[in-house]
């Protein structure tokens, strides 16, 4: 009787601390945290490392940004055949590139549930991309009694500017304190240095960790 009177303590005891967890899970989910931390990306947002701030129940604005650069030095090197019947590699010089993205977003809350919220949005990305070289370009090609060398050289800088705009709409939903978002709409963009116009559907998506 004992061991039975100490079971049904001990498994009463696991069920209220299971739910007060359950409800302690459930107020997190629920709180509309201002503050959101993560990985988003876009047609009309961009995309990289993103921050959101709600500054009211209904407003908020998103920005993602993401930076990369990279350098290549070649080498001089006029003994690198590498059996195959004809190959191109680079000898000596450099070749380098980048790229950054940064957009940002205006939100509007529609519709608020109990975990998930209904947003509009519009917003603007700029994409650049960079590359600056210098190398030495050689071409070796076999033939019966050896291979041939032929020695070229590339030289320039490329831009590449590319701006969009969009909106549209879509689900938030949480599950604690994440957040998750998947929006579709409309986006035109314009290539200014090919002078490239495109205009066609927009997919976001992100999570961020709401504090």
């Amino acid at each position: 009787m004992k061991i039975l009177l100490i079971l049904f303590v001990a498994v009463s005891l696991c069920i209220a601390e299971s739910d007060t967890s359950e409800s302690a899970y459930s107020r997190a989910t629920q709180k509309r945290y201002s503050n959101y931390l993560g990985l988003a990306g876009g047609y009309t947002s961009g995309f990289g490392i993103s921050f959101r701030k709600w500054f009211t129940d209904k407003w908020a604005f998103q920005v993602n940004f993401f930076p990369w650069y990279q350098e290549n030095k070649y080498p001089e090197d006029d003994d690198s055949y590498d059996g195959n019947y004809s190959s191109t590699y680079r000898d000596s010089g450099y070749f380098n590139e980048g790229f950054g993205s940064l957009g940002i977003l205006l939100l509007r809350s529609l519709a608020e549930g109990k975990y998930l919220r209904f947003v509009c949005y519009s917003g603007t990305n700029i994409f650049i991309k960079y590359s600056k070289y210098n190398y030495t370009t050689v071409t070796e090609k076999w033939s019966g009694n050896g291979y041939t060398q032929t020695k070229g050289h590339e030289s320039g800088r490329d831009w590449e500017n590319t701006v969009t705009i969009g909106g549209g709409c879509g689900p938030e939903f949480y599950v604690w304190r994440f957040g998750f978002h998947c929006m579709i709409g409309l986006q035109a963009n314009y290539e200014f240095t090919k002078e490239v116009k495109n205009v066609g559907p927009s997919v976001e998506g992100g999570v961020h960790f709401r504090y």
